[in-house]
């Protein structure tokens, strides 16, 4: 019995032993499966993070910068020396209007009070190239123009006293009245100016077109010479004449000279770029790089302005007018490039800026290497896993098969002994 006693004490304390080894490995692996769960989370949660990171810098970090950098600081940079460029018309629109408001202009053929006026405005705006004078009850033009050659600023008229200004006084004869023409009426169409401090300009815009169109510029001797221009047209009403006498004017600029204004010294370090001046028609005015802003027209032979569309840029297709009837700063996205659609402000809201870049100018190459390989370091270990699981099924399954190919092979050999 007390053998036995032994035996029962030895079995139960294996058994024990036993029973606390299980319950250590079952903690131990309890842990192991806790600690594995944690880092597969980490690592997910790493992954995740990698991706989020560097898609947001491809995407849009880059977008979000080159926006900003357009809009905010080239567009208005750019703006500025364009109204800058413009302001002349504005000059001698207010000059005008301070002498016929101040009643020193008051005969619409005193040619000696319009040199007054507009002499010191050509001279100190050089962006200003000619002013033509119209008026509701005299069926004659004076024309202000600077001279292409000497740089003089001269006066000349289609009056029949043209002789009495000088030996170069007489305007040529239009075949069209001067109250015809197509200037003269929009001016018309214009609400008088009441005073210079008008805070809402009351004026209309034309062009682009060919200086000589504006009087400046009937002798040019070149191609040249001729253009372009873009012109401000605006209507002021001589006092006590209860508005049945006014002034009708077309101030031009040289819009040649707007080229230099278009060019951004920080965008110059972004290749490509395009800046690009336009009306709300669509008719280029100007632009920053040398390129042809006339072409030949195929129907009727002659030489006008390009549309935008008509650009030989990849993104200009996709501009239509559609795009240009904007109030406030919009994008437009095309294949390559990402055009910014900036409008001037009053009194040039009939130009519209195009600031046209690529995204990827605005990527730092270093950065965008990181990035990429950000995401091909996270998606790395769940590729070669996957791989893996794949290989591991793919040998189970050709295990699988050979051994129930071996078990078949030994049953027919059982069943050939056997027989």
């Amino acid at each position: 019995s007390s053998m036995l006693q032994r035996l029962w004490s030895f079995r139960s304390d294996a058994s024990s032993a036993s029973g606390k080894s299980t319950r250590r490995r079952s903690k131990a692996e309890q842990v192991w499966t806790n600690v594995f769960i944690v880092a597969v989370c980490w690592m997910l949660a790493v992954s995740v993070l990698l991706v989020i990171v560097a898609w947001q810098y491809l995407v849009n970090v880059v977008d979000t910068s080159r926006d900003e950098f357009v809009n905010f600081a080239v567009a208005d940079r750019v703006i500025w020396k364009v109204s800058a460029v413009m302001a002349s018309v504005i000059r001698a629109k207010d000059a005008l209007h301070y002498f016929v408001d101040s009643q020193l202009y008051v005969s619409p053929l005193d040619y000696k009070v319009i040199r007054e006026v507009l002499d010191p405005v050509l001279a100190s705006t050089p962006s200003l190239t000619g002013v033509e004078l119209a008026f509701s009850t005299v069926a004659h033009r004076v024309v202000v123009s600077r001279e292409f050659s000497s740089g003089s600023i001269e006066l000349r008229t289609d009056s029949p006293d043209c002789r009495t200004v000088g030996n170069f006084g007489c305007l040529p004869s239009r075949t069209t009245p001067t109250n015809e023409a197509s200037w003269f009426l929009k001016a018309a169409a214009c609400t008088p100016t009441k005073s210079i401090y008008a805070q809402k300009s009351e004026s209309a815009w034309e062009g682009p077109s060919f200086r000589s169109e504006a009087g400046s510029g009937a002798f040019a001797t070149s191609f040249w010479e001729l253009g372009p221009g873009y012109s401000m047209l605006f209507r002021i009403v001589f006092p006590g004449s209860a508005g049945q006498l006014y002034l009708l004017a077309k101030a031009t600029i040289d819009a040649s000279g707007l080229r230099e204004a278009l060019r951004d010294s920080q965008l110059g370090k972004v290749d490509p770029y395009q800046i690009i001046l336009c009306t709300r028609a669509g008719v280029v005015v100007a632009g920053a790089e040398a390129f042809a802003t006339v072409i030949l027209d195929p129907i009727d032979g002659n030489l006008r302005f390009r549309n935008v569309w008509e650009l030989d840029f990849k993104w200009a297709s996709d501009i239509g007018l559609q795009e240009l009837q904007v109030s406030s700063p919009s994008a437009w996205t095309s294949e390559e490039s990402k055009v910014a659609i900036v409008p001037l402000p009053d009194p040039f809201s009939d130009l519209i800026l195009l600031v046209a870049t690529t995204p990827s100018s605005f990527v730092q190459s270093t950065l965008q290497v990181f990035a990429m390989l950000s995401i091909v370091a996270s998606a790395t270990p769940y590729t070669v896993a996957l791989l893996s699981l794949l290989l591991f099924i793919v040998r189970q399954r050709s295990f699988r098969r050979n051994l129930l190919t071996h078990f078949a092979e030994v049953l027919e050999a059982k069943k050939a002994l056997g027989g």
